[in-house]
């Protein structure tokens, strides 16, 4: 299985390694180079790429600590994976992006450990297999690849599920813990926890108190930020700065701004000619989530389908659609759903038409263009 997985994965990095290599030809590289002076790598040209976007702010916040970035403020970026670069950074003296590529590459290769896990525990080996190379492919997976914490995040999700399927909510809940402190949508974790928890409260009559632990990387956080900056939100207050703004019916809003966009086609301020296409990817992402919602009601796991229900309408109460395909990529119930239901062909299909978006996303990427 070990083997299987991480033949799998190599093939998967030798694809974008090679995506990498090959969109220098066709797209012109806006990608800025330029690092740190303390941070000097070797193999420039592919490393860097990598940290593109957001990966930059988390390499600022490992190299200097959360600071006011112009008109960004980077306490909307939780800690646990610009803590973990630290660490690994000082252990194995590694640099700091060395430090961050190591800790995604490796937990991604522990998710789809423990995915293959979960799903083998619940169908077979088959779907299992189909499972991992669905998520592998996904169009947005060159993430996990990233200087990103969504490798990290995965890992403690599919972590906490893996040990609640156990009755385990001990550990369940410290994965939790985590991945609260991970990112935001962490939270969610403790809510299915504590779903599970009255589940097994009205069956064994023992509550399992161990769920308290859960959110508390996001309380630590909050309590962290109370002491240096006086608001104990203000990571939630900041993701206003990013253009989103959340409220009760955000989600009407998301639809309809995303469908205004996307009515009102390609505009003159747009500063590449790859903008109206994301636009295009935004609304395919909303549908398919949605759909995938509608067509695995009952068809997997309850905790599965409420952890993707309340993931997909956390997101969109941000009321717009921009990262949806981003943040659409942890939501691993949907792989789940797709190895257990599609057929042969409609798989083949689906997989070659993720592949080309894959190929397509991840060359504008790691060439400079904003994708999610």
């Amino acid at each position: 299985m070990i083997r299987k997985i991480g033949l799998f994965l190599l093939v998967w990095i030798v694809f974008l390694l090679l995506v990498n290599k090959v969109s220098t030809i066709y797209l012109f590289d806006r990608t800025s180079y330029e690092t740190p002076k303390n941070l000097e790598i070797n193999s420039r040209f592919t490393i860097l790429p990598w940290l593109n976007f957001d990966g930059r702010n988390y390499l600022d916040i490992a190299n200097l600590g959360y600071f006011q970035k112009g008109e960004y403020n980077l306490r909307s970026f939780f800690p646990m994976y610009p803590i973990l670069i630290d660490i690994v950074s000082k252990i194995s003296g590694l640099n700091l992006i060395y430090s961050g590529i190591l800790i995604s590459l490796s937990s991604f290769f522990g998710s789809l450990v423990i995915l293959y896990k979960i799903v083998k525990n619940e169908f077979s080996e088959s779907v299992s297999l189909k499972t991992i190379i669905i998520l592998l492919f996904f169009p947005t997976s060159f993430y996990f690849l990233s200087y990103y914490p969504e490798s990290l995040f995965l890992f403690f999700s599919l972590a906490t599920f893996y040990y609640l399927n156990k009755k385990d909510f001990l550990k369940s809940s410290i994965f939790s813990l985590f991945a609260s402190a991970t990112r935001l949508t962490g939270i969610i974790l403790p809510i299915i926890l504590l779903i599970e928890g009255f589940k097994s409260f009205k069956k064994t009559g023992k509550f399992p108190w161990a769920i308290i632990l859960s959110p508390l990387g996001l309380v630590f956080y909050s309590l962290y930020s109370y002491i240096a900056t006086g608001d104990p939100l203000i990571f939630f207050h900041s993701y206003t700065t990013w253009g989103k703004s959340f409220s009760l019916f955000g989600p009407i809003k998301s639809i309809v701004s995303g469908v205004s966009n996307l009515i009102r086609g390609p505009q003159t301020y747009f500063d590449s000619p790859y903008v109206y296409f994301i636009t295009i990817i935004e609304i395919v992402s909303l549908i398919f989530v949605i759909t995938i919602l509608v067509k695995s009601y009952k068809k997997i796991k309850t905790s599965y389908w409420l952890y993707l229900l309340i993931n997909t309408y956390f997101f969109l109460a941000g009321g717009i659609l921009q990262s949806l395909p981003r943040y659409l990529l942890l939501m691993f119930p949907v792989y789940i759903y797709l190895a257990s239901n599609l057929k042969s062909k409609a798989l083949i299909i689906y997989l070659s038409f993720s592949m080309l978006l894959l190929t397509m996303l991840s060359s504008l990427f790691l060439r400079g263009y904003w994708v999610s």
